[in-house]
């Protein structure tokens, strides 16, 4: 995720940190007992859902070797933490990764756009990273999934694709964080329309945003939306 931290660097972006959000958006009274993590970088969301679901088990995926290393040591500390160094989607195989060397969090299955390149000029250097690929669905029947379960997925883009790679798996889930570009940051990009629709269909409704991340000139930029499982009746 792109946190407020960028503004270090002389970008002007801005952001509201989830600890601001009272009851975490009513995510708190769902008493998460396990948590989908994917595109967890190094581990940052983790440790903030760690403290408002201490008791949770977490299950994070990661695909870049060099910062799945620093998230498998953090990791390694926690008693239910449990790391993947995997990308997913919706196919299997061996696929190159755009990495960003200047600042990971931003690398992505699909290539940047001259829109992103111009707001965070420190992604414009990027090399192929060989990741593999799995589908959610595939790898959710090798884990212990207990409900309520908690999805969010950061992946650049890449939300759609992992969205029908797991449809099984997050008609399992009470809700899911979902970032999305608003702006056209990468192409072929999942739109936040493509995303609402998705997850409409299995069974969510948009709940609000947790964070927005504004440009200088006040559009919103990306935002961290959620959704909850819709309720019968």
């Amino acid at each position: 995720m792109m946190k407020v931290a960028i503004s270090r660097l002389g970008f002007s972006v801005a952001r509201r940190p989830y600890s601001r959000v009272e009851g975490f958006f009513g995510l708190k009274s769902l008493e998460v007992n396990t948590v989908l993590d994917i595109g967890a970088n190094r581990g940052q969301f983790a440790r903030i859902i760690l403290t408002v679901f201490p008791e949770a088990q977490l299950y994070c995926f990661e695909p870049l070797p060099q910062v799945f290393e620093q998230l498998q040591q953090w990791a390694g500390e926690q008693a239910r933490v449990q790391a993947m160094n995997v990308a997913l989607g919706d196919e299997c195989g061996s696929v190159d990764m755009f990495m960003h060397s200047n600042f990971t969090p931003s690398s992505s299955l699909l290539a940047t756009t001259r829109a992103l390149e111009e707001t965070y000029p420190q992604v414009k250097e990027h090399r192929p990273q060989p990741v593999e690929l799995r589908r959610l669905d595939d790898i959710a029947s090798e884990l212990a999934l207990v409900p309520p379960i908690l999805a969010k997925l950061d992946v650049q883009g890449y939300e759609d694709r992992v969205i029908r790679g797991g449809l099984e798996t997050l008609e399992r889930c009470a809700a899911c964080i979902v970032e999305t570009s608003i702006e056209g940051f990468y192409e072929n990009q999942a739109s936040f329309h493509d995303i609402y629709l998705l997850l409409s269909e299995a069974g969510f409704q948009y709940a609000g945003n947790l964070e927005q991340t504004y440009g200088a000139d006040g559009r919103v930029l990306s935002l961290d939306a959620v959704f909850r499982r819709r309720e019968e009746g």
